[in-house]
Formats: C-alpha cells, sequence, structure tokens
C-alpha cells in the first residue's frame, strides 16, 4: 500500500467516525442481556449511536455525562431504584 493510499484510507476512517459522531445517541438502561443486544441493533440499524447502561445508578451517571437525546428505561432494571432514578432522569 502506497503513502498516498495510507493517508485516504485514514482520511476516510477519520470522516466516517465524524459522521458518526452526529448521530442521535440513544441510551438504553436495560438489564436483561438479550434486551439490550436486541434493542442496540434495532436502534443501530436505523442510524442511532446507542449507549447501554445495566443498573439505574449507570442510567443516571451515563445520562448526565452523554446528554442522549432519548432514554429508553426497561421495567427489568426494577424496584425503587429503577422509580428513582426515572424521576432523576
Amino acid at each position: 500500500m502506497s503513502v498516498l493510499q495510507t493517508v485516504e484510507l485514514e482520511s476516510a476512517r477519520m470522516t466516517s467516525a465524524a459522521a458518526a459522531a452526529t448521530l442521535p445517541l440513544v441510551l438504553v438502561a436495560d438489564a436483561n442481556p438479550a434486551s439490550r443486544l436486541r434493542r442496540t441493533r434495532q436502534l443501530e440499524d436505523r442510524g442511532f449511536r446507542v449507549a447501554l447502561a445495566r443498573t439505574p445508578f449507570e442510567a443516571i451517571v451515563k445520562a448526565s455525562c452523554r446528554l442522549p437525546a432519548l432514554i429508553l428505561v426497561d421495567n427489568s432494571l426494577g424496584g425503587a431504584g429503577a422509580d428513582e432514578a426515572t424521576e432523576l432522569l
């Protein structure tokens, strides 16, 4: 591979990474691994970036740090922690 081809390849990678950063971010808060995977695939197939949270606390932290456009909270988080997290979000 020539130097020019390497530079073109790196430029294409940087452009696609920059374009991906502009996609809307969805935070999926779900305790079920299979459900998280399914939702991630569905959202990414439709052009969204996805952040995952496994616990109510993780959802609050990620939401405050990453500022998603949408937050999906599944009932599988369960308990008072999920209700409190939903109110805080």
